[in-house]
């Protein structure tokens, strides 16, 4: 088993198990916590007790000492990925991140949309994780495939969710609505 020992933080290491759950309101069900309790470990603004410390951990899959210190494995034995699929931080698919990472601006921006750094951060985590979680690896063409599917559903998610923008008049030829093309 891989042991980690990172120099990275607590809320780091919640926003891993987020990314592993898919959202931060995933953690809260799977702990049996509330989103502000989560949202509050995220910035640092209180730490969690023995008791939720344990639930956080159990909710995720991974060690109480890894989510506590950053070091032994992530993974309880139990909950060790299948082979092929990786969920350590340790063993991100940079690649396949970059593709995420720029899929996401690019829906957003076409769809003429502003999203906050969190939500845009959290959107890409959470279209990585899935991705990461339902493909092996070593098979780019599915998680290509996988990629243009869930680019596709956020290009849908945003439209259905977007406010309607105002009718172009003569005064402001040029605004309006852009439909955004389906991925080929």
């Amino acid at each position: 088993m891989t042991e980690f020992n990172h120099a990275q933080t607590f809320q780091s290491r919640i926003e891993t198990i987020i990314s592993l759950l898919g959202s931060p309101m995933g953690l809260a069900r799977g702990a049996g916590l509330s989103r502000r309790v989560i949202d509050n470990y995220r910035t640092g603004q209180s730490d969690p007790s023995r008791e939720r410390l344990i639930a956080l951990a159990e909710a995720a899959g991974v060690t109480v000492e890894w989510l506590a210190t950053g070091k032994g494995p992530m993974h309880r034995p139990s909950h060790a990925a299948p082979p092929g699929h990786e969920t350590s931080p340790a063993a991100i698919d940079a690649e396949l991140l970059s593709r995420v990472i720029d899929g996401v601006s690019s829906v957003v921006c076409e769809a003429g949309q502003a999203l906050t750094s969190n939500h845009q951060a959290e959107t890409t985590a959470r279209l990585y994780a899935e991705i990461v979680a339902a493909v092996p690896r070593a098979d780019r063409s599915a998680r290509e495939g996988a990629l243009a599917m869930a680019l596709a559903h956020l290009r849908r998610d945003i439209r259905t969710t977007a406010p309607g923008p105002a009718t172009p008049g003569p005064a402001d030829p040029g605004t309006g609505s852009r439909d955004i093309p389906d991925p080929p």
